[in-house]
């Protein structure tokens, strides 16, 4: 079965989307809007309005899965042993000290 291509998808615009603060009522918000211009607050209907900046996901939020993530736990679980057992050879020469 071939995939249905969406028409429209290519003759509308795309719009970003954006953090908001609304400076009337406080609320902070999520809207697409046009590059340059600011979206009214859903809250209040406010225009007075800042774009705040705000982090994005990328790649490197992404866990490492199968053999990588196998490797990982077990890099982490030696060094978790290693620093027990130092821990624990600190405790005992303060006891015997």
């Amino acid at each position: 079965m071939r995939p249905v291509c969406d028409d429209r998808s290519a003759t509308l615009p795309q719009m970003p989307l954006y953090d908001f603060l609304c400076r009337a009522c406080g609320t902070v918000f999520e809207a697409r809007a046009p590059i340059g211009e600011l979206a009214p607050c859903e809250s209040c209907g406010s225009a007075d309005v800042e774009r705040l900046l705000s982090g994005f996901a990328g790649p490197f939020t992404v866990a490492p899965r199968g053999a990588a993530a196998k490797r990982s736990d077990d890099s982490r679980r030696t060094r978790e042993q290693q620093r027990q057992e130092r821990s624990q050879q600190r405790r005992g020469a303060r006891d015997s000290a």
